[in-house]
């Protein structure tokens, strides 16, 4: 028996997390009034304090500086000279 996944909209996400960050209720409590499963829940609560909203998938973050071009590594072919075998 195939389950179909759930679609909740942004606000409903939004509301359930403020539900249990403002009144401190633990999260299977909420989920079970709220008639969801308590891991999906966790993982919006989590999201929203990562990244502040429940709706968001990205980092709020800062990205990471540019990485250095492969050519300019320490490494190059003239530090290992080849030799003629003896």
């Amino acid at each position: 028996m195939a389950s179909r996944k759930r679609v909740y909209d942004a606000e409903f996400r939004e509301g359930a997390v403020r539900i249990v960050t403002e009144t401190g209720k633990p999260i299977p409590e909420v989920a079970e009034d709220l008639g969801i499963r308590s891991g999906t829940l966790h993982s919006w609560v989590s999201r929203a304090r990562r990244n502040g909203s429940p709706s968001s998938d990205r980092l709020v973050a800062e990205p990471a500086p540019p990485r250095p071009p492969v050519w300019a590594s320490a490494w190059s072919w003239t530090s290992f000279p080849l030799q003629a075998p003896a």
